[in-house]
């Protein structure tokens, strides 16, 4: 049930972003491949971040824009403020913690805006000795200069 949502809500934000930038068919495809690049270097930033526990940093990945917002399992999370917090949290209650990016599948709309599918599987540990394995999947795009998180997806696979 769960992955029927998840499949339908990512259907429908690609549909939403597909419709509102449209193909692009202008962009030379040098120019494609660079900001690929720059998206994939923002995501493993990212996980560098995320291991690090560095919550400064990971927070750079994040646009502080109206309008953000973030679903996690199905279910609405919030707004930036929101994963403000979640990530404050994060770094302050775990104790070790691993993060690995993978399976990458960017789309460019336009110049200023694209869409990352991208897996990162988790394993930590809290200062509780409690052990969690999950693993992350994004879904999320750009439609501004500043290559950053401006709404996302997130699925738990285990």
């Amino acid at each position: 049930m769960k992955f029927t949502r998840i499949l339908i809500v990512l259907s429908l934000l690609i549909c939403g972003q597909m419709k509102m930038y449209g193909q692009n068919s202008q962009l030379p495809e040098k120019e494609i491949e660079e900001i690929k690049k720059e998206i994939i270097r923002l995501a493993e930033k990212q996980e560098d971040d995320l291991n690090k526990l560095n919550y400064e940093e990971i927070m750079t990945f994040y646009g502080d824009i109206d309008g953000f917002i973030m679903f996690g399992d199905g279910y609405y999370w919030g707004d930036y403020y929101t994963i403000d917090q979640i990530w404050k949290t994060f770094t302050q209650e775990v104790k070790e913690n691993t993060w690995e990016f993978s399976n990458p599948k960017i789309y460019v709309f336009t110049k200023n805006a694209a869409s990352l599918l991208v897996e990162f599987d988790h394993d930590r540990i809290k200062h509780s000795g409690e052990k969690k394995w999950w693993t992350w999947m994004f879904f999320i795009w750009n439609a501004e200069n500043k290559w950053r998180l401006e709404s996302g997806y997130h699925a738990r696979h285990s």
